[in-house]
């Protein structure tokens, strides 16, 4: 009976641990599509209530709605062309997570990175970066 009870404990741990890398996954894969199609509200959902940004000449702190629309402003002047590919993901000892990626506009091509957190059962953008390469 009680090696029964280990292997479920062990089952229930192995579930919730690859959720939870899912989860993350899941986000990023969400993220990297909106950023393919210029959609600024999915990312933008995203942000926390207060976000650092560097966007376009927009460098700053911002509230979200604020940054909703700064991000907005980015995709309607650089237009994506449904290019966009992860460089790198990486996590911090402070349960910070990140991301870089390069997305292709007409006109240019940009790097992006992300600084986001676990907060509940959702992930919360607190930094976004969004550069011309080079």
């Amino acid at each position: 009976m009680t090696q029964r009870v280990v292997l479920l404990l062990i089952l229930i741990t192995t579930a919730f641990t690859g959720f939870s890398q899912n989860s993350e996954e899941a986000f990023r894969k969400s993220i990297a599509v909106a950023f393919k199609q210029g959609n600024y509200n999915t990312v933008s959902n995203y942000f926390n209530n207060k976000i650092d940004i560097n966007i376009d000449g927009n460098e700053g702190v911002y509230g979200k709605a604020q940054a909703k629309e700064i991000l907005k402003s980015f995709f309607e002047k650089h237009k994506p062309v449904n290019s966009f590919s992860t460089i790198h993901n990486g996590k911090s000892n402070e349960n910070l997570f990140f991301s870089i990626g390069k997305l292709t506009c007409k006109g240019g091509v940009f790097r992006t990175y992300l600084l986001y957190q676990k907060e509940g059962n959702q992930f919360i953008i607190k930094e976004i970066r969004i550069e011309p390469e080079g």
